[in-house]
């Protein structure tokens, strides 16, 4: 890990969403609390399958933007994401000297933007969407805000500067990642690239084994975008299927 000379006096920079992630995630709440998954089991369903997916997300997500390759690649977004990555290896600080948290305010912004977009189709076409698709698509931009936020306190801490009393228990705890364990990333660059603690271990291998091209592949599928998509779409055309009467019995 990087240890650009820090003086650990000097406050870390504050951490908060991007304007446009806090207007349109603040829709997605709303929405989630008017339509809730019904019962308990389905909320902690939904909580549940949120987490492990944004893990694996983010994983994926790491993993494919360390690769040099996007550096050229066909997307000016994807570039800049790409460089902002692969530099973070060489400097660390701006994680806790800028806002970071801003630095994903364009990809909550589009998630939360997709869930939307298909809400607002749905009402047009008279149709709904999965009562938990709303809380679940919330879930996914709070953990993917969690990690971010949670990776500037880890680069803070290690340079010496202070954090919330809260999260240094919990990373301590195994609750979130430690700084310990980010800083086998920043040493070997091929594992442990979990921004949540998860299944990360699990995921170590995939570059490995998978060339750029399934690893692109990968990373299309894996966007929320794409499954909240995929599962809206199913929903609106399953709701759109023809009725067809049974015959009376006589």
């Amino acid at each position: 890990m990087n240890h650009t000379a820090v003086d650990p006096s000097q406050p870390r920079h504050g951490q908060y969403p991007g304007p446009h992630a806090a207007a349109a995630v603040a829709v997605v709440a709303l929405h989630a609390a008017w339509s809730r998954p019904k019962g308990a089991l389905a909320t902690v369903l939904a909580g549940c399958t949120a987490y492990a997916f944004t893990d694996f997300y983010l994983n994926v997500l790491h993993m494919f933007l360390d690769k040099e390759e996007n550096m050229t690649h066909a997307l000016p977004q994807i570039r800049v994401l790409a460089e902002s990555f692969q530099e973070h290896h060489s400097d660390t600080t701006f994680t806790f000297r800028e806002n970071h948290m801003a630095d994903i305010d364009m990809l909550i912004f589009t998630v939360a933007s997709t869930f939307i977009a298909w809400s607002a189709l749905a009402w047009l076409t008279r149709r709904s969407l999965p009562r938990s698709l709303a809380l679940w698509t919330l879930l996914v931009c709070l953990f993917g805000e969690l990690a971010i936020y949670n990776h500037s306190l880890m680069h803070a801490r290690t340079h010496g500067i202070g954090i919330p009393g809260w999260a240094r228990y919990l990373q301590d705890l195994g609750v979130l990642p430690s700084p310990t364990f980010h800083r086998v990333h920043h040493t070997t660059f091929v594992e442990n690239y979990a921004f949540l603690v998860g299944a990360g271990s699990l995921y170590d291998g995939i570059p490995s084994r998978l060339d750029y091209s399934r690893l692109h592949a990968l990373f299309w599928m894996a966007q929320p975008h794409t499954v909240i998509s995929a599962v809206s779409a199913c929903s609106l055309l399953y709701a759109a299927r023809p009725q067809f009467a049974r015959p009376k019995v006589a």
